[in-house]
């Protein structure tokens, strides 16, 4: 099941053995007795530690630095980009 509204998110949890999303979209999961899965697709989980969580035996897990390989490539690629002068040479 794929739900992007918080509502209706609250209205599944209650079923659901796992939830992925964004902290700021996953409502406080007071319903969810099966879950045994929560991931952030950020690096912070902090907004979904509720007192209900802490007290379940569920896995709490982030995508923490999954976006940093990209990130270094990108960085190195505008580097060169212009201490090489691509620029100049993608105008010409």
């Amino acid at each position: 099941m794929v739900a992007s509204d918080p509502e209706e998110v609250k209205t599944h949890a209650k079923d659901a053995d796992v939830i992925v999303g964004f902290p700021m979209t996953i409502p406080v999961l007071t319903d969810a007795k099966k879950l045994k899965w929560l991931h952030s697709f950020s690096a912070g989980v902090d907004k979904m530690l509720s007192p209900e969580v802490m007290r379940a035996r569920v896995l709490v897990s982030n995508s923490s630095g999954i976006h940093a390989t990209p990130i270094a490539e990108h960085i190195i690629g505008f580097m060169l980009m212009f201490t090489r002068g691509f620029k100049k040479t993608f105008e010409n």
